[in-house]
């Protein structure tokens, strides 16, 4: 099973999930940039963010066995 929106609560599930998502501090930085943009330039900020996503692995998957 995996989830996406990593969110570290999922690491303490009876079954630590694993998850798909981008952290959270990458988003904030992400953030933070656009609102001091449009502070300086309110009229001039038209800007796309692309985030890398991460793999969270944890206990939810495992490698598929060898066919006998």
């Amino acid at each position: 099973m995996i989830s996406y929106d990593h969110i570290p609560q999922m690491e303490s599930l009876m079954v630590p999930t694993t998850a798909v998502g981008v952290p959270l501090p990458m988003i904030a930085d992400s953030i933070v940039s656009l609102l001091l943009s449009l502070i300086h330039s309110p009229h001039e900020v038209d800007q796309v963010t692309f985030l890398e996503p991460e793999i969270f692995i944890r206990k939810s998957i495992a490698p598929i066995p060898p066919k006998t």
